[in-house]
């Protein structure tokens, strides 16, 4: 299982989302491009998480990609927020049981 921070959907979780994308990800072509996008995911998901619920934010590493993975993602028949899809080199929704993920893939290096 890859590190994950866990978000309360509150005020504050875009700014610790955007804080924990840039420090996993230093190294990137684009961080702030990437941090712009995480939070972007993270506010969509405080929008639609009920006050007790959790916000789950990966960043994971492939082969010469970054991959930012946020549960929950969005609704059936929604996108992904604008500003996401604006710096993403691609991007998803995958379901399981443990929830909706909404993700987006860049480029691992500058």
């Amino acid at each position: 299982m890859e590190p994950e921070l866990e978000l309360r959907p509150d005020l504050e979780a875009p700014a610790l989302a955007r804080a924990y994308v840039r420090a996993s990800c230093a190294d990137a072509a684009d961080p702030d491009g990437v941090a712009l996008a995480a939070s972007d995911l993270v506010t969509d998901a405080v929008r639609r998480s009920p006050p007790d619920g959790r916000i789950r934010l990966a960043v994971l590493r492939e082969p010469g990609k970054l991959v930012v993975r946020v549960v929950p993602g969005p609704p059936p028949g929604t996108d992904a927020p604008r500003a996401a899809l604006a710096v993403c080199e691609a991007w998803g929704v995958d379901d399981s049981e443990g929830g909706r993920t909404v993700w987006c893939r860049f480029d691992a290096l500058g």
